[in-house]
């Protein structure tokens, strides 16, 4: 955050786009994740119930790796759906109680939208 303060003290015009952009950046760096990992899981999931076999066709294994058929595979499918919903609902709780704790980060994001020309 020193480089932000610094920048502010070096040009205070465009000080609060860089907050919306670090703003942005930091939910995008919360976002972005979660929904690459929802992605996996249901990709995975959507495999196990087409397959019926857990890890489905086309995993590598080492020889070790028990592979599991049937219902039992179906329930890892259910497993791994709703791992994904519980990411993904977990990362728009935590951007609504954020907004909802400082509700001013709309105000802060606003030069962010003009500069991309949104209308919100």
């Amino acid at each position: 955050m020193a480089w932000l303060s610094e920048q502010d003290k070096i040009s205070p015009a465009g000080a609060p786009l860089r907050h919306a952009i670090l703003l942005a950046s930091l939910f995008g760096g919360m976002v972005v994740p979660a929904f690459a990992i929802t992605s996996y899981f249901w990709l995975m999931s959507f495999r196990i119930f087409r397959f019926q076999s857990f890890p489905p066709r086309g995993y590598l294994i080492t020889s070790i790796t028990p592979v599991i058929h049937g219902s039992l595979a179906h329930r890892k499918g259910v497993e791994l759906l709703l791992y994904g919903v519980l990411a993904i609902s977990m990362t728009v709780w935590v951007i609504w109680s954020v907004f909802n704790i400082f509700p001013e980060i709309a105000l802060i994001l606003e030069p962010l939208f003009i500069q991309l020309g949104l209308d919100i």
